[in-house]
């Protein structure tokens, strides 16, 4: 039921394998639930030295980004124990980012990148014109076509006979009775 592992790893080898078997397309046209149900048993086929392959590379897998943050973070995390741990991971990460500001230094932000007015306006002008171009030539080529449609439903109609209907009939008070009882 419980597995043991030797060595924690920060990268799963069966997520390198996955992403293998997607760099070469062997799952390509699955739904999402086939593929990986494919995967897991292509996986639990491997030979022993294709395993121990696997858990090589994915040893050798760092990001030295989240490991900076997480030094950052164990170093000051220690200030911040009377909060929650959704509010010290929130004012932590606050910190990390006003760091690597000073710093100089990108930093992969929830906020999207500013955009200078000019080149805002210029590639909305551009959207505008193409979008006219395009109305222009969606107008040429369904202009005729729609004008053909439209003559031929006009004829449609005018050929089919039209019925008047018959009025209808008020119901007296007596009839509904009779329908109720």
């Amino acid at each position: 039921m419980f597995q043991r592992t030797l060595a924690v790893l920060r990268v799963s080898p069966f997520s390198v394998f996955l992403k293998d078997l997607g760099k070469k397309n062997h799952l390509a046209g699955l739904h999402a639930k086939d593929g990986i149900k494919v995967a897991s048993r292509m996986y639990k086929s491997l030979t022993p030295v294709q395993m121990k392959a696997l858990k090589a590379r994915a040893a050798k897998i760092r990001y030295p980004a989240l490991d900076a943050f997480n030094r950052f973070q164990r170093q000051h995390a220690y200030r911040f124990t009377h909060l929650s741990n959704l509010q010290r991971q929130r004012v932590i990460g606050k910190m990390w980012r006003e760091l690597r500001a000073k710093q100089g230094k990108p930093s992969k932000g929830k906020g999207r990148k500013t955009v200078k007015p000019k080149k805002v306006k210029k590639s909305s002008a551009k959207a505008a014109k193409k979008t006219a171009a395009k109305r222009k030539l969606k107008a040429k080529v369904k202009g005729p076509a729609a004008r053909k449609m439209k003559v031929a439903s006009l004829k449609f109609r005018a050929s089919t006979p039209k019925f008047k209907l018959a009025p209808k009939l008020k119901k007296s008070k007596k009839s509904q009775r009779k329908v109720l009882a």
